[in-house]
């Protein structure tokens, strides 16, 4: 590594810096493919993932890759020169199908490293340096300004790479293919597309003159091959790939309809369409309707048993009491009788009105006690272990239900 390489590795580095987050899963490497599990708490590099797209913004990780058991990444071996490789277009997007060179998003640069105003300022210098690709034909750097995803824009919008070949060398190359009336050959220059450069994209890289020979050679072309190719009464024509299957068609100039079929705006395909879409519209105001209804009744439904359940609860609270033991809690219903209860769970023994556990089956009650008027005691005077928290409070229990209440003579 000569000095001018080590010095923009250095400031990438500085860069790269900003981007390391915790990681807490094994890590497979997408430059190695080897798989390493790192010590806990330790940071790594997000780089790849957050700062860098291809030219059409392909991430270079999908969803499924990030919520796995291991996550992917880029190792801290790979890692050493990986930001460097990027900044100098050499690392390819690893979306399936796609051969475009990821670019650093400066956007994102921009708002993770703005507090460091002096490695934001290298990083961005030292992008613009790299602002460049190798043109194939004429094999020298072209160098270009403003949005990279333009610069890079290839010569048809089905090219699954970025741009190869300059403008300055394109102009000649589709002229002279025009001119010579061969239309076939105006395709992309990288060997391994070989895609049909479209008629706007042609608009762009020839000349008035030249553009106006093609569109001629091209409308003759089409009206002697294409069956599918149809012409609009204001002088415009164009391909209907929908033939005969789906005769409705638009003019793209000036917006009139057509029919495929009998050349008319007015005929029987058209109006069997317009009563097509209406039935379909039709249906789906019904279906969706249906849809509305049904989750309507099930609101209600559910509000119902949302009613029904409180209400138990609610008449469950007033007509019972918690064992005062701290190990049970059983909630216990009683309607009149004696008020020596004993909890059919845990087997204590306590007066229902006061809820002093009879410890021994000894009773014993609270001076405020409506039945117990023998054995009793104050409140602060009272042992309460093994009593629960909130023992004698009952939140909802109707008090007028112990007014049916008594006791044995032995049990006051």
């Amino acid at each position: 590594m000569n000095g001018e390489d080590f010095q923009a590795w250095t400031i990438c580095w500085k860069a790269n810096i900003w981007f390391h987050r915790p990681i807490s899963k094994p890590l497979k490497c997408v430059e190695c493919d080897e798989t390493f599990t790192y010590p806990q708490d330790s940071h790594h590099s997000n780089f790849w993932l957050e700062a860098t797209r291809c030219s059409v913004g392909h991430r270079q990780a999908t969803t499924a890759e990030m919520q796995g058991e291991t996550c992917v990444g880029v190792c801290s071996t790979c890692d050493q020169n990986y930001v460097l490789d990027v900044v100098k277009g050499k690392k390819e997007c690893r979306r399936e199908g796609c051969r475009r060179m990821i670019r650093v998003n400066e956007a994102t640069i921009k708002r993770m490293i703005g507090s460091d105003d002096e490695t934001l300022e290298q990083f961005i210098s030292l992008l613009k340096k790299y602002k460049s690709y190798e043109c194939e034909i004429h094999c020298d750097v072209v160098e270009y300004q403003g949005n990279p995803n333009q610069a890079f824009k290839p010569p048809t919008p089905e090219c699954d790479h970025d741009r190869k070949v300059c403008n300055a060398c394109l102009k000649p190359m589709f002229e002279t293919a025009i001119r010579g009336g061969n239309l076939e050959a105006l395709l992309c220059p990288d060997p391994e597309c070989k895609k049909p450069v479209p008629l706007e994209s042609i608009r762009t890289y020839v000349s008035a003159d030249v553009f106006t020979i093609y569109s001629r050679k091209l409308s003759q072309k089409s009206l002697g091959e294409n069956a599918k190719f149809r012409w609009c009464s204001c002088g415009h024509g164009q391909k209907h790939s929908g033939g005969e299957t789906n005769p409705e068609w638009i003019c793209l100039s000036c917006k009139k309809r057509h029919c495929f079929i009998c050349r008319d705006g007015t005929c029987d395909h058209l109006r069997e369409i317009d009563a097509q879409k209406e039935r379909n519209k039709c249906a789906m105001k019904q279906a969706a309707s249906q849809y509305f209804k049904q989750t309507k009744d099930e609101r209600e439904k559910q509000r119902r048993l949302r009613e029904a359940e409180t209400a138990d609860k609610r008449e469950q609270a007033r007509t019972s009491k918690k064992c005062p033991n701290a190990t049970c809690r059983a909630p216990i219903q009683k309607d009149g009788g004696c008020a020596h209860m004993t909890c059919k769970k845990c087997g204590t023994h306590f007066c229902w009105c006061c809820k002093v556990i009879w410890w021994d089956r000894v009773p014993l009650h609270l001076s405020s006690c409506p039945v117990g008027i023998q054995r009793t005691t104050s409140r602060a005077s009272l042992d309460t272990s093994g009593y629960a928290p909130d023992w004698d409070t009952d939140g909802g229990y109707d008090t007028s239900l112990d007014g049916r209440l008594w006791l044995t003579a032995g049990d006051r």
